[in-house]
This record gives structure tokens, C-alpha cells and sequence, in this order.
């Protein structure tokens, strides 16, 4: 007799400064997820410092994982593999995490799979529970090919997605990531990392008619792509820069955080916008995805949703606890993705 129990991977992620183990069963439950993170350790540097990142998802994964087994006794179901983050990321962090997998892998018998954490980000869009689709697959099947704007700390890029998550880029930025302008203007304003939710914070406090008036007098020049379809901040951060020794009374204003947010959004929305003109013609989906880190932002999100009502299309962004790093991501990537892109190795870099 077939056995009926839901099936499940057991995912790792450690590629930056979250510590995470998520059980992810084939139909997209999450039966669990503990995650540790490192903001308040690296929030005195400013940034992640690599080497402390790699002693501190050492020090925490032992407790993660006891929970975790402990859980997953408990849980009626078959563990059918295990899969964990092999880059790109921090080197140290991306070994702690994928060594403790791969060993669990073998005492439980099951098969190992090396995610590309890009492909996880992708991946994140299908743990929404309202998508068709009894299985992760089945959900990938009815949702792509898409389009898909992956912005985070380190990459900002539109790609043509295709179900098994075999990605063609389309764009991307030219210097800095959007997720990057984001933390090095807030350190700019002397606000703690990460700078991202600081800036939204700040700039969410503009409510009033007078403050966003005095709020759009602090404008920003868009910086321009070097490229037609592609993205640049790296001006970007250099004008706030200026702006703020010209004028440093706007340190931690919340009138100057509401500008800044709003031209890393422009930035990003123009970006997309190029390069929708320019590859809709070989590339003719109506459904655009919106993942990674950047994808928290709520304001960006409310910009994106009236640019797609406009255009007719399709806009999906993944559940806002699977916006940042995540094992659940992670586990849905290796539910869904081609068998040929299981990573064996850790790489610092490596192209999707």
C-alpha cells in the first residue's frame, strides 16, 4: 500500500547573516522554520564582517538543529531529502550551513541538493498559499514563465523565469544593487544597519501635506544607466552623499529619507519599465514577479502594484516573511528546480 504521509525536504540557509533550517513539504507547507539572526551583531560594524558572521552561524546552528530534529520527530511525514545554500554568499557561512546538511543528509539516507540561493529567492513566490496548484511544481507550472525583478543587498536584475527555474537575464544593474543603495544612504544618515527598514521607517512618518511638500523639494537627480535596459544606483548614492555635507541638518530626517526612498524606487521602476519595452516582443508573458530583500519594501511594493494595473499585467510577490533570507525558500527551490542545477560545491560567486 502507497504511503499516504506528505513528503518533505529539510533546508538550510547560511549564505550572509541568517541562520535558518525550514521543513518544506511537497504541496508548499512550511512545517517549520527556526532562524537565528545576526543584526544585532553586526549592526555595531555597520555591515557583515565575514569572519564573525562564520563564527556566529557556528556558534547558533547546534540549538537550530536540535530543534529542528526534535520537531521533525514529531511531525508525521517522510523526510525524502535535504538541501541547503551553496553560494553565491559569504564563503566561511555558506560551509557551516551546507557541511551540517550534507552530513544530516547522509545519517537520514536522503538525497542532498546544493540550492543556488537566487533560485530560492525565485522559489520564494510559490510559498503563497493562494497560488492553484496542490504541489510546489504544480504551482511553478501554472505561474511560469514569468518575469521576475530580483532585487536584494547584492543583485538587482530582470530575468525570463521558466518553470524548472531556468532563468535567461534580461537586465541588470550596472554598479551597485538596489538593496545596497539602500543600507550605504542610510549609513550616509547615520542610521543603523541594516539601513533598509530604517529608511522606510523614517519615511513612512511623512504623512502630512506640508511634510510631503517639503519632502519633494529634497528630489534627487536619477542617476542613468549606462545601459538601455539596465540599472545604475552608484549615482545615486553618490548625490545623497553630497546632499548631506551640503546640507547636514538632514541627517535622520525623515523629509530626506521619504526622497531617498523614493529615488531608489523611481530607479528600480524605470529600470524594469526599459527593459519591459524592450524584450516583450520575444518575451511575451503577462506575469512579473517581485522577489528578494528589496521585495519588503511596502512602498515599493504599492508603486509596483499601480505600475502593473496600468500595464495589465500580473504582479505576484512572495509572503513578507519569505522576502529576506530563508530555508523555506530554499526548500521550495529544491522541490522545483532541474535536477542539472544542483550546485556540488560552495562558491562565492556563481551565475545562475
Amino acid at each position: 500500500m502507497k504511503d499516504q504521509r506528505p513528503s518533505a525536504i529539510l533546508a538550510f540557509e547560511s549564505s550572509c547573516d541568517e541562520t535558518a533550517i525550514a521543513l518544506v513539504e511537497e504541496g508548499g507547507r512550511v512545517v517549520f522554520q527556526h532562524l537565528s539572526s545576526q543584526i544585532e551583531i553586526h549592526r555595531k560594524y555597520g555591515g557583515v564582517v565575514p569572519e564573525v558572521a562564520s563564527r556566529a552561524h557556528f556558534a547558533v546552528l547546534d540549538d537550530l538543529l536540535s530543534r529542528s530534529l526534535a520537531d521533525l520527530a514529531r511531525w508525521d511525514g517522510r523526510l525524502v531529502g535535504v538541501a541547503a545554500t551553496k553560494g553565491p554568499g559569504l564563503i566561511g557561512p555558506l560551509i557551516v550551513g551546507s557541511a551540517c546538511a550534507e552530513g544530516l543528509s547522509l545519517s537520514k539516507a536522503v538525497s542532498f541538493a546544493g540550492v543556488h540561493h537566487l533560485r530560492g529567492h525565485l522559489a520564494s513566490v510559490l510559498l503563497d498559499e493562494s497560488l492553484a496548484g496542490a504541489t510546489l511544481k504544480e504551482r511553478a507550472e501554472e505561474l511560469f514563465p514569468a518575469w521576475v525583478v530580483l532585487a536584494s543587498g547584492g543583485h538587482t536584475q530582470v530575468m525570463a523565469v521558466e518553470k524548472d527555474l531556468s532563468c535567461r537575464l534580461l537586465a541588470e544593474t550596472a554598479d551597485d544593487a538596489a538593496g545596497e543603495c539602500f543600507d550605504k544612504s542610510a549609513k550616509l544618515m547615520g542610521l543603523p544597519y541594516p539601513g533598509g527598514p530604517e529608511i522606510e521607517r523614517l519615511a513612512m512618518l511623512v504623512t502630512s501635506p506640508p511634510d510631503l511638500e517639503r519632502a519633494r523639494l529634497f528630489s534627487l537627480e536619477l542617476p542613468r544607466p549606462r545601459s538601455e535596459e539596465g540599472f545604475s544606483f552608484s549615482g545615486l548614492k553618490t548625490a545623497i552623499r553630497l546632499k548631506l555635507q551640503k546640507h547636514p541638518e538632514r541627517l535622520e530626517d525623515p523629509a530626506f529619507a521619504w526622497a531617498v526612498q523614493d529615488a531608489i524606487c523611481e530607479s528600480l521602476v524605470a529600470g524594469m519599465k526599459r527593459a519591459y519595452k524592450k524584450h516583450a516582443p520575444s518575451f511575451p508573458s503577462k506575469t512579473w514577479l517581485f522577489c528578494g530583500g528589496v521585495a519588503a519594501n511596502k512602498t515599493l511594493r504599492a508603486r509596483l502594484e499601480m505600475w502593473a494595473a496600468r500595464e495589465r499585467v500580473v504582479l505576484r510577490v512572495p509572503p513578507l516573511k519569505y522576502c529576506t533570507d530563508n530555508a523555506a525558500m530554499i526548500g521550495a527551490a529544491a522541490w522545483v528546480q532541474a535536477p542539472q542545477f544542483a550546485l556540488a560545491s560552495c562558491e562565492a560567486r556563481i551565475p545562475l
